[in-house]
């Protein structure tokens, strides 16, 4: 066993979840614009989550593996949009839609996590607190 980033994952703050959904939101809306209603709202929704995968993955960025494994889910990824007929999804709302990228999220972050626990272990805790960006965060945590 080698040294593990503890933890896998991190808890953003949630003005950090607002900034995400909001690119999220914008970049679903140009690739929906570009590629077509059906196709561009998939792969919108497929950007979406791995914007919020990896940021919940953060503490991993030093890893070789784990840009690794990204880079093949996103090939995953962009196989289903340019394979697959998505026009079912232009009637998609997002309540609809939502789902959709969740379990999206949670695939990703299950792959990421499985290949982790085999090359590292057991984590001894799964989700950590970001670690201070400034001073003052020591003295006056933000939440």
């Amino acid at each position: 066993m080698t040294d593990a980033p503890v933890p896998p994952f991190y808890a953003p703050p949630r003005w950090e979840g607002v900034l995400i959904a909001l690119v999220g939101i914008a970049g679903y809306l140009l690739l929906a614009y570009i590629l077509g209603e059906g196709r561009g709202s998939v792969a919108g929704g497929f950007v979406a989550s791995f914007g919020v995968a990896v940021r919940i993955c953060w503490p991993l960025r030093k890893q070789l593996w784990f840009w690794i494994a990204l880079l093949g889910l996103a090939a995953l990824h962009g196989f289903a949009v340019a394979m697959f007929k998505w026009s079912a999804a232009a009637d998609w709302n997002g309540p609809t839609f939502m789902p959709f990228m969740a379990a999206d999220i949670a695939l990703i972050l299950g792959v990421i996590y499985s290949i982790y626990r085999w090359h590292y272990g057991v984590p001894a805790e799964l989700v950590g607190e970001p670690e201070p960006r400034y001073a003052d965060e020591k003295d006056y945590p933000i939440k």
